[in-house]
C-alpha cells in the first residue's frame, strides 16, 4: 500500500495525457514503420529511428511535466489545427454529398460558402453572416423541372 500511495504522489499535479500526446505516439509509430522499408539505408534508418525516439521522450516529458497551462495551450493549438482541417473536410463531404440539389456559392463581401438550392435562373440572396445582398445566377438545376 505504501508503494501506491508514492506513486499516486509522485503523480499528483502532473499533466498526463491529451490529444497532442495521441498525435505524436502516432507520428512516431508511422516513423518506426516507414523505418522498416529503409532498413537498408544506414543514414535514412537512423534519422527516421532518431526522431522516432525524440518524440517519444517529448510524449514523456509533456506527460510528467507540472506546467499545466503551457501544456494546456499547446494542446489547445493543436486542437484549433485539426478543427480547421476537420471543418474543411465536413465541408468538402457535405458539398459532394448535396451536389445535385443545392449549389454553393462564396459571398464576396465576407467569403463565407453559401448553400443555395439549384433552380435555374437568376435569385436574390442574402449573406446570414454580413448580411449582404447579392444576385446570384444557375445555369442548372438539379432535376429535371416540370413544367
Amino acid at each position: 500500500m505504501r508503494f501506491r500511495e508514492r506513486m499516486y504522489r509522485f503523480f499528483a499535479g502532473r499533466y498526463g495525457w491529451d490529444r497532442l500526446n495521441w498525435a505524436l505516439l502516432w507520428t512516431a509509430v508511422g516513423l518506426m514503420v516507414l523505418n522498416l522499408f529503409f532498413s537498408r539505408l544506414p543514414v535514412v534508418y537512423f534519422l527516421l529511428y532518431g526522431l522516432s525516439v525524440a518524440l517519444y521522450i517529448v510524449i514523456f516529458c509533456r506527460m510528467m511535466s507540472r506546467n499545466i497551462p503551457r501544456r494546456q495551450a499547446e494542446n489547445q493549438r493543436l486542437e484549433r489545427m485539426w478543427s480547421a482541417v476537420c471543418g474543411e473536410g465536413r465541408l468538402m463531404r457535405n458539398r459532394f454529398k448535396d451536389r445535385k440539389t443545392h449549389v454553393f456559392r462564396r459571398c464576396r463581401k465576407c467569403k463565407a460558402i453559401l448553400r443555395l438550392p439549384r433552380k435555374r435562373g437568376r435569385h436574390a440572396v442574402t449573406c446570414p453572416r454580413c448580411g449582404r445582398h447579392f444576385k446570384v445566377f444557375i445555369l442548372f438545376s438539379g432535376k429535371q423541372e416540370k413544367e
